[in-house]
């Protein structure tokens, strides 16, 4: 349609128009009131009615509610209906001066392109209206972000579901009672949409140097496949951790091992409504591939400390026997403990007496039927 000035001109048509679609009286006369305004601030701000943005009518409605407050001393009774107020005449001239209000955005177009797709596969109705509400969140998102849906990484995902999560709590005032569930809510729609424009996702994984490093290095010591194959993905996941974070390996510290430590502990307990059996175990399990990774990297970890010459001799005596790699590294952990025993009732190797190894076994046996008992208790408590 041919650009026009002054509001004249368009209020004219503008009535016309909704004489044509049965409109009221009273409905013509409200309508074209609010419409005369809005044409008033267009004008203003030089911008013809043909080429008015969504931001524009933002700018208005802002307007509109600062004058508001200002005779009033109040906001609106009911926002909805105000906005409502203002929005439907606006709109009906802007699709008469423009055809279509409001304007397809990339992300509709990408959205409605997504929804004929999951009909296409035959999707249930309830799962099209699912998938296609959290597309179009993680859509807005990436607008916002200045990314293309072509150029998303992993640390987009994670960041939009972070942002999500912030979301429910300031909504609900808590956490998901069941992160994990909560987040595989999102997941699926966000996979699937970027499978059907990239072909594949996520995206094959680069092979890391220390991962490679670690994955030779436990195969050189004969650890068994099973083992090897805990160890590779326990460290994977430590640095997907690290990844949204924007840290590189070489700069992590032992913080960052406690936080993941305590972020895997958190989900531990919304995934089993209780804390691990044998806590101390677990969390060997969950460090104990981060330490040897990130020896790897720094020579020495955790920062400052140094192998103890005890220990490296015991290790040394424990290979000269043939004892298996994989078994030497829960004999060095039994040594370690009995010497931090020994370290806090102030005895020395040299002092040590039958009865200090009696009481030594005693004591761990009682430290870890306490723990496994009150584990035990927990998940009794948490099934009942």
């Amino acid at each position: 349609m041919a650009q026009h000035s002054g509001s004249d001109f368009w209020i004219t048509i503008f009535g016309t128009f909704l004489t044509d679609h049965h409109y009221s009286r009273q409905a013509i006369k409200s309508y074209s009131i609010v419409a005369k305004r809005f044409l008033r601030y267009v004008e203003s701000r030089s911008i013809s009615l043909e080429s008015v943005r969504p931001d524009c009518v933002a700018g208005y409605l802002r307007l509109e509610l600062t004058r508001y407050r200002r005779k009033h001393g109040r906001n609106p009774g009911t926002m909805n209906d105000w906005r409502s107020h203002l929005l439907a005449p606006i709109h009906k001239l802007l699709t008469l001066a423009q055809r279509v209000w409001p304007p397809i955005s990339h992300v509709d177009a990408r959205v409605q392109w997504f929804a004929r797709e999951l009909k296409a596969a035959e999707h249930s109705p309830s799962t099209i209206s699912t998938y296609v509400r959290i597309s179009r969140d993680f859509l807005d998102y990436l607008h916002r972000k200045v990314v293309d849906l072509h150029d998303v990484q992993p640390s987009h995902v994670s960041g939009f579901i972070d942002r999500e999560l912030q979301r429910y709590q300031l909504r609900h005032h808590r956490l998901p009672r069941r992160a994990v569930d909560w987040r595989c809510g999102l997941t699926p729609p966000i996979r699937l949409l970027l499978r059907k424009v990239r072909g594949v996702w996520p995206p094959p994984a680069l092979p890391h140097p220390p991962i490679k490093e670690l994955e030779d290095q436990l195969k050189k010591d004969d650890f068994a496949p099973r083992t090897v194959a805990r160890y590779l993905f326990r460290a994977r996941h430590f640095l997907r951790y690290l990844g949204p974070r924007g840290m590189a390996i070489e700069q992590v510290a032992p913080s960052d091992v406690r936080a993941y430590r305590l972020r895997q502990l958190t989900t531990y307990r919304e995934k089993h409504g209780r804390r691990p059996l044998n806590e101390r175990q677990w969390m060997t399990l969950i460090t104990a591939p981060i330490n040897r990774l990130l020896r790897l990297v720094f020579g020495v970890w955790p920062p400052g400390s140094e192998p103890d010459p005890i220990i490296e001799e015991f290790r040394r005596h424990l290979v000269a026997q043939g004892f298996s790699t994989a078994v030497i590294p829960s004999q060095l952990s039994d040594i370690r403990c009995f010497l931090r025993y020994l370290k806090e009732r102030r005895k020395t190797l040299s002092s040590v007496e039958p009865e200090d190894v009696s009481r030594y076994r005693t004591n761990r046996f009682d430290s870890s039927a306490a723990a496994y008992g009150a584990g035990a208790v927990a998940a009794g408590s948490a099934r009942g």
